[in-house]
């Protein structure tokens, strides 16, 4: 009780992002954020069981169309969604009117007993590959085989709820960053619902979308370097950079920068302890120390190539 009170603002801003993440969700339909339906195929086939075959593996991969739904490899039970609600023709178009009230989450059971009735799993392999982490879709694939039972538009809304979750996640990083720089409680959770309430950011963490999770990630990183800049030698903000960095870059090709940076972090890191760093180096056998010496040169080259 006593944490509650000393840190009511910030979890009040967290409960709020959570709130909201949920309520946008909901609200706009399934499907209609960019690349969801790609995305949920995915995570649909990561949920595929260890024994599944499929009908065939001669889907014709070079000539998906991404206007077209009905070139693309979905399943059966995720196609139908979508070409009875007007996906092609509805989607980002604003001149264009739909009717989603009968196909959100909870709305309408005879469409989701339709679903049930037609297979989850794509039957023409190969499945859809984004080349993103894996971390992310399964993740829904969990959530995907937990509600199996369930009509699309209630999984996919599922799944978009681990979204909005790591999308917390990144708020919260926001607010240990800002503790970071010296702001005092107030102002740091009074900055991080700024940025909880930015409309891109609340968009797409309450969309099935991998760029939640580099958020999350990313914001795990920041957080982590500042407390190494300020606190030097800092474990836990070394913990947090090395684990921000790794999911970034699992997460999305991008994250790369990540580990960029974080080897910047370590070189600025060592020219700031470079007299302890070498009275301990001094202490080692040679070889050892040459190792040492050369070892962070071809390291920081080999970051470099590979990012």
């Amino acid at each position: 009780m006593n944490f509650i009170n000393k840190n009511k603002l910030i979890i009040f801003v967290l409960v709020v992002t959570l709130l909201k993440g949920i309520i946008w969700a909901y609200a706009v339909p399934p499907f209609q954020a960019p690349d969801e339906q790609i995305h949920y195929a995915v995570v649909q086939s990561y949920a595929e069981p260890a024994n599944y075959s499929p009908k065939s593996f001669d889907f014709p991969s070079k000539k998906v169309n991404f206007t077209d739904i009905r070139t693309q490899n979905l399943s059966p039970e995720l196609k139908n969604y979508l070409l009875k609600t007007d996906f092609d023709r509805t989607r980002f178009n604003e001149k264009e009117e739909f009717d989603f009230g009968s196909w959100l989450p909870f709305r309408n059971q005879s469409a989701a007993e339709n679903n049930q009735k037609l297979s989850r799993f794509v039957e023409v392999y190969p499945v859809w590959n984004t080349n993103y982490s894996p971390l992310y879709y399964q993740t829904g694939a969990f959530i995907e085989n937990l509600f199996s039972d369930w009509g699309v538009a209630e999984k996919s809304f599922f799944v978009r709820l681990a979204s909005v979750l790591f999308g917390t996640i990144f708020v919260l990083t926001a607010y240990l960053l800002f503790r970071e720089l010296n702001l005092g409680k107030k102002k740091a959770a009074l900055l991080a619902g700024a940025v909880s309430f930015q409309p891109m950011l609340t968009f797409i963490s309450a969309s099935i979308n991998v760029d939640s999770l580099l958020f999350a990630s990313f914001g795990m990183f920041l957080w982590g370097a500042m407390r190494i800049i300020k606190r030097n030698l800092d474990w836990v903000g070394l913990t947090a950079a090395v684990a921000g960095s790794i999911i970034s870059i699992e997460a999305k090709p991008s994250g790369y920068f990540a580990l960029a940076a974080l080897m910047f972090l370590f070189f600025v890191l060592a020219l700031k302890n470079r007299s302890w760093i070498w009275s301990r180096i001094k202490e080692l056998d040679k070889l050892v120390q040459a190792v040492i010496i050369i070892s962070p040169a071809v390291f920081f080259l080999f970051s470099f190539f590979f990012t």
